[in-house]
């Protein structure tokens, strides 16, 4: 369930997060992330190659089938492999994503991921970016921010290439306001960001 706690122009917002924030990032972590390019370029040109290999190792490793007899078979069998691969990388943007959004989602089931959907304050500051929890606060200096992305769901502070914080698009008012913070933290990181601490 969503939850809109409050939200200010002053950089401070308030807001709980739901197992569903979780699995938002997960399926944009496996299909826009630009820190993720490489592995989810990876992945398809791996679905691609297995299954178009397995199309052309069934041509040579069995005997041809009926509807092909006759025809000149490497063109044939190139396109169907060709034809195969473009299937496996369908299949993976459609299902890679889901995996990863269902595996976090069944993850946080765990009783010992409770505090994770606790109501928690966000304040934004040249220092850096504030979380306060009812079980204590951290400060994440800007330095130690790898990227900011935005998605359809969120914005999503990347602190390794994997591991992001989540500020969901539900704790704004409107589609103003999220624009209006992730321009501020552009901002601020850009300003106060690695580029400064070298």
């Amino acid at each position: 369930m969503h939850t809109q706690l409050a939200g200010d122009e002053a950089g401070a917002l308030e807001f709980a997060l739901s197992p569903k924030d979780y699995a938002a990032f997960a399926r944009f972590a496996a299909t826009q992330s630009r820190l993720q390019r490489r592995r989810i370029i990876v992945v398809r040109l791996l679905c691609f190659a297995v299954l178009a290999l397995s199309v052309a190792w069934g041509f040579f490793a069995g005997d041809v089938p009926r509807l092909y007899r006759g025809l000149p078979m490497l063109p044939v069998i190139l396109a169907l492999a060709a034809v195969a691969g473009a299937f496996g990388v369908l299949l993976s943007m459609v299902l890679f994503p889901a995996y990863n959004a269902l595996f976090m989602r069944l993850s946080l089931r765990d009783k010992s991921y409770a505090p994770f959907f606790e109501p928690m304050r966000l304040e934004v500051s040249p220092e850096g970016l504030n979380w306060t929890r009812r079980t204590g606060a951290a400060l994440l200096r800007w330095p130690a921010v790898v990227e900011i992305e935005k998605g359809r769901r969120g914005l999503y502070i990347y602190v390794t290439s994997r591991h992001a914080h989540i500020v969901p698009r539900h704790a704004f008012a409107d589609d103003a306001a999220f624009e209006r913070f992730a321009a501020k933290l552009a901002d601020y990181r850009r300003r106060f960001g690695p580029a400064r601490s070298g």
